[in-house]
């Protein structure tokens, strides 16, 4: 047992190390591309303050850890609508199915959009509009590898479009899920690699994918209360935690809150906050975020089991 436990962590070593930009130059100085791919899943997640790597048990496992793909309980849909700040809009559409006992497989489309912007050119003296869009597609798959041991990865179609000037990419995820029961109570513990990839050429200049490595940590205790916290290591910036917290207060609803330490968010954009309902195969999420002057972003998200 210890000796097939080692070598998972071994390939999981391996699968982290020899990707296209060693630790270095993943965490050094720079800039990166398709960022909208930093903008979360579903309601539930956000609402725990994207706390989730370790949690990871529905269609969410597919932007935080596919390796919890392999832990899935019911086949589900869920889309999502986030009315972000300054005109900004992100759709999401998630679809997981579960293959046996333990295997599962999904699929997700994510769109970030905004409104016609007003360009000038030297050639024309009248403005025009122009749109601007991130488009990005992902297929994954997740397993239990040996009792209570899961592993899973992803791979993703990406593309940025400004005006006529166009960028695509690839990006891979990697993940690992370890489950120990303790009586009646649960604890999971979580290693995702996120964005691997060879960058993304725009015009002229090509960058890296903000790759994203996310340690994760979640309790679920007998009371119907989720606790769950996320270290988190991005591509020019210093290590933040996300924190959160699920409580459901029966069966058809259930409150969440969750706080970030990212220094790139403002101070009130840290606090996340949001409640969920379910009525049979339906569920719907909801979670509020404030921007201070920048306005407030509301997301909502509709499940469907099936």
């Amino acid at each position: 047992m210890k000796r097939k436990l080692f070598r998972l962590f071994f390939v999981l070593f391996l699968a982290l190390h020899f990707t296209p930009y060693t630790l270095h130059d993943v965490y050094g100085a720079g800039t990166t591309r398709a960022e909208f791919l930093l903008m979360g899943g579903g309601a539930r997640a956000t609402g725990m303050g994207e706390a989730f790597s370790a949690v990871a048990n529905d269609v969410n496992a597919m932007v935080y850890n596919p390796a919890g793909l392999g832990q899935l309980k019911e086949n589900r849909f869920t889309f999502l609508h986030n009315q972000w700040i300054q005109g900004i809009g992100y759709e999401y559409f998630g679809l997981v199915h579960k293959m046996g006992r333990s295997r599962g497989i999904g699929l997700d489309l994510r769109y970030l959009h905004m409104d016609s912007l007003t360009g000038r050119d030297s050639q024309i003296s009248e403005p025009y509009t122009f749109r601007a869009y991130d488009l990005a597609g992902t297929v994954g798959y997740g397993m239990e590898v040996m009792e209570n041991i899961f592993m899973g990865g992803s791979v993703r179609i990406i593309q940025e479009t400004i005006e006529q000037e166009k960028s695509e990419g690839i990006g891979f995820d990697l993940g690992f899920l370890y489950r120990k029961e303790a009586r009646s109570n649960r604890v999971q513990i979580a290693v995702a690699l996120q964005n691997i990839g060879p960058g993304m050429k725009f015009v002229m200049e090509k960058e890296p994918l903000p790759l994203n490595l996310r340690l994760g940590l979640a309790y679920f205790l007998k009371y119907n209360l989720t606790l769950a916290l996320d270290w988190n290591k991005l591509k020019d910036s210093h290590p933040f935690i996300n924190m959160g917290a699920e409580y459901c207060l029966s069966r058809l609803f259930t409150l969440r809150g969750g706080y970030s330490t990212d220094p790139e968010l403002v101070s009130s954009a840290r606090l996340s906050m949001g409640i969920g309902v379910m009525w049979r195969e339906y569920r719907l999420d909801y979670t509020y975020i404030p921007f201070e002057e920048l306005g407030q972003t509301h997301s909502f998200s509709f499940s469907l089991k099936f």
